[in-house]
Protein backbone atom coordinates (compact mmCIF):
# COMPACT_ATOMS: atom_id res chain seq x y z
CA UNK A 1 0.00 0.00 0.00
CA UNK A 2 3.05 2.30 0.55
CA UNK A 3 3.83 2.11 -3.03
CA UNK A 4 0.52 3.17 -4.24
CA UNK A 5 1.14 5.88 -1.79
CA UNK A 6 4.47 6.87 -3.53
CA UNK A 7 3.24 6.40 -7.21
CA UNK A 8 -0.09 9.12 -6.11
CA UNK A 9 2.38 11.12 -4.88
CA UNK A 10 4.97 10.98 -7.85
CA UNK A 11 1.54 11.50 -10.46
CA UNK A 12 0.58 14.39 -7.88
CA UNK A 13 3.44 16.00 -8.54
CA UNK A 14 3.68 15.65 -12.40
CA UNK A 15 0.03 17.37 -11.98
CA UNK A 16 -2.37 14.41 -12.72
CA UNK A 17 -4.98 13.39 -10.88
CA UNK A 18 -5.52 9.74 -11.25
CA UNK A 19 -7.30 7.34 -8.76
CA UNK A 20 -5.95 3.89 -8.33
CA UNK A 21 -8.81 1.42 -9.06
CA UNK A 22 -7.46 -1.00 -6.45
CA UNK A 23 -7.30 1.25 -3.50
CA UNK A 24 -11.25 2.60 -5.08
CA UNK A 25 -12.51 -1.02 -5.23
CA UNK A 26 -11.29 -2.13 -1.75
CA UNK A 27 -13.65 1.30 -0.20
CA UNK A 28 -15.90 0.54 -2.07
CA UNK A 29 -16.43 -3.52 -0.90
CA UNK A 30 -15.39 -2.40 3.21
CA UNK A 31 -18.77 0.12 2.26
CA UNK A 32 -20.89 -1.96 0.47
CA UNK A 33 -20.56 -4.78 3.50
CA UNK A 34 -22.10 -2.19 5.87
CA UNK A 35 -24.52 -1.32 3.21
CA UNK A 36 -25.95 -4.88 1.95
CA UNK A 37 -28.95 -6.86 2.82
CA UNK A 38 -27.95 -9.80 3.98
CA UNK A 39 -29.65 -13.41 3.13
CA UNK A 40 -33.26 -13.54 3.98
CA UNK A 41 -32.49 -16.72 6.43
CA UNK A 42 -30.13 -14.38 8.47
CA UNK A 43 -31.74 -11.46 8.01
CA UNK A 44 -32.01 -9.32 11.57
CA UNK A 45 -34.70 -7.16 10.46
CA UNK A 46 -38.43 -8.52 11.15
CA UNK A 47 -40.71 -7.24 8.35
CA UNK A 48 -44.56 -8.35 10.13
CA UNK A 49 -47.11 -9.83 8.30
CA UNK A 50 -50.80 -9.08 8.21
CA UNK A 51 -51.05 -12.76 10.23
CA UNK A 52 -48.76 -11.75 12.38
CA UNK A 53 -49.77 -8.71 13.27
CA UNK A 54 -53.41 -9.99 14.29
CA UNK A 55 -51.61 -12.70 16.20
CA UNK A 56 -50.46 -9.72 18.29
CA UNK A 57 -53.97 -8.20 18.48
CA UNK A 58 -55.34 -11.38 19.86
CA UNK A 59 -52.29 -11.81 22.30
CA UNK A 60 -52.80 -8.31 23.35
CA UNK A 61 -56.59 -8.45 24.03
CA UNK A 62 -56.51 -11.65 26.16
CA UNK A 63 -53.61 -10.03 28.04
CA UNK A 64 -55.58 -6.86 28.77
CA UNK A 65 -58.43 -8.62 30.06
CA UNK A 66 -56.11 -11.00 32.32
CA UNK A 67 -54.70 -7.74 33.26
CA UNK A 68 -57.85 -6.55 34.23
CA UNK A 69 -59.03 -9.62 36.25
CA UNK A 70 -55.54 -9.59 38.39
CA UNK A 71 -56.10 -6.08 39.58
CA UNK A 72 -60.37 -6.87 40.01
CA UNK A 73 -58.61 -9.76 42.45
CA UNK A 74 -56.30 -7.55 44.04
CA UNK A 75 -58.67 -4.91 45.04
CA UNK A 76 -61.33 -7.86 46.17
CA UNK A 77 -58.35 -9.20 48.41
CA UNK A 78 -58.67 -6.30 50.27
CA UNK A 79 -61.77 -6.17 51.44
CA UNK A 80 -62.87 -9.65 51.38
CA UNK A 81 -61.44 -13.16 52.37
CA UNK A 82 -60.98 -15.83 49.17
CA UNK A 83 -63.26 -18.85 50.94
CA UNK A 84 -64.95 -18.83 54.36
CA UNK A 85 -63.32 -20.77 57.16
CA UNK A 86 -66.53 -23.15 57.61
CA UNK A 87 -66.67 -24.03 54.67
CA UNK A 88 -62.76 -24.83 53.84
CA UNK A 89 -62.76 -28.23 53.40
CA UNK A 90 -65.50 -27.37 50.44
CA UNK A 91 -65.04 -28.48 46.84
CA UNK A 92 -67.92 -26.87 44.13
CA UNK A 93 -68.70 -29.63 41.76
CA UNK A 94 -67.99 -29.23 37.90
CA UNK A 95 -68.98 -30.30 34.68
CA UNK A 96 -66.71 -30.92 32.03
CA UNK A 97 -67.54 -27.68 30.07
CA UNK A 98 -66.14 -25.98 33.12
CA UNK A 99 -63.39 -27.98 33.61
CA UNK A 100 -62.99 -27.14 29.90
CA UNK A 101 -63.05 -23.95 30.22
CA UNK A 102 -60.63 -23.78 33.62
CA UNK A 103 -58.50 -25.33 31.58
CA UNK A 104 -58.67 -23.23 29.05
CA UNK A 105 -58.30 -20.13 31.24
CA UNK A 106 -55.29 -21.68 33.11
CA UNK A 107 -53.54 -22.22 29.87
CA UNK A 108 -54.10 -18.47 28.91
CA UNK A 109 -53.44 -17.01 32.03
CA UNK A 110 -49.60 -18.45 31.37
CA UNK A 111 -49.43 -17.36 28.28
CA UNK A 112 -50.64 -13.59 29.30
CA UNK A 113 -47.99 -13.78 31.70
CA UNK A 114 -45.17 -14.58 29.22
CA UNK A 115 -46.55 -11.61 27.26
CA UNK A 116 -46.76 -9.41 30.40
CA UNK A 117 -42.78 -10.05 30.62
CA UNK A 118 -42.93 -8.45 26.90
CA UNK A 119 -44.68 -5.86 27.34
CA UNK A 120 -42.45 -4.59 30.88
CA UNK A 121 -39.44 -4.26 28.20
CA UNK A 122 -41.37 -1.78 26.16
CA UNK A 123 -40.72 2.33 26.56
CA UNK A 124 -43.35 3.72 28.68
CA UNK A 125 -45.17 5.53 26.10
CA UNK A 126 -45.56 2.46 23.97
CA UNK A 127 -46.77 0.74 27.05
CA UNK A 128 -49.36 3.29 27.03
CA UNK A 129 -50.46 3.16 23.69
CA UNK A 130 -50.88 -0.55 24.03
CA UNK A 131 -52.75 0.27 27.53
CA UNK A 132 -55.24 2.83 25.55
CA UNK A 133 -55.53 1.03 22.25
CA UNK A 134 -56.77 -2.04 24.25
CA UNK A 135 -59.22 0.14 26.21
CA UNK A 136 -60.71 1.48 22.85
CA UNK A 137 -61.20 -2.21 21.54
CA UNK A 138 -62.67 -3.44 24.49
CA UNK A 139 -65.27 -0.84 24.77
CA UNK A 140 -65.62 -0.58 20.95
CA UNK A 141 -65.21 2.89 20.68
CA UNK A 142 -62.31 5.64 20.63
CA UNK A 143 -62.57 7.11 23.94
CA UNK A 144 -59.56 6.91 25.65
CA UNK A 145 -56.42 8.57 25.03
CA UNK A 146 -53.28 9.22 26.96
CA UNK A 147 -50.74 12.27 26.96
CA UNK A 148 -48.10 9.71 27.41
CA UNK A 149 -48.59 8.06 24.09
CA UNK A 150 -47.90 10.66 21.36
CA UNK A 151 -49.55 9.75 18.23
CA UNK A 152 -51.52 6.94 19.87
CA UNK A 153 -51.30 4.80 16.47
CA UNK A 154 -47.68 5.25 15.41
CA UNK A 155 -46.62 4.29 18.64
CA UNK A 156 -48.73 1.13 19.36
CA UNK A 157 -47.65 0.38 15.89
CA UNK A 158 -44.30 0.90 17.06
CA UNK A 159 -44.83 -1.00 20.08
CA UNK A 160 -46.26 -3.85 18.17
CA UNK A 161 -42.74 -4.23 15.92
CA UNK A 162 -40.54 -3.90 19.00
CA UNK A 163 -42.91 -6.72 20.15
CA UNK A 164 -42.45 -9.07 17.28
CA UNK A 165 -39.09 -10.50 17.87
CA UNK A 166 -39.71 -10.70 21.43
CA UNK A 167 -42.84 -12.69 21.22
CA UNK A 168 -41.46 -15.32 18.61
CA UNK A 169 -38.19 -15.89 20.91
CA UNK A 170 -41.09 -16.68 23.22
CA UNK A 171 -42.68 -18.52 20.61
CA UNK A 172 -46.09 -17.07 21.45
CA UNK A 173 -46.22 -16.41 17.61
CA UNK A 174 -46.32 -18.70 14.79
CA UNK A 175 -43.44 -18.06 12.12
CA UNK A 176 -43.81 -18.91 8.81
CA UNK A 177 -46.69 -20.51 6.00
CA UNK A 178 -48.15 -22.81 9.00
CA UNK A 179 -48.66 -19.75 10.91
Amino acid sequence: MSEFKSLEDRLDNWGATVRLPRLLGVQKAALDVYEMRRCKKYDDRKNMTPDQSQQIEELLMTWYRWQIRQSHAEILSHYYRPEDRTCRGYVTPTTDEEDDENAYQWADDRQSEQVQLCIDNLAADQRAAISVSMRNKECGRDVWSSIRAGAAHATYQAAKAALLPMLISKQLIKVGEAA
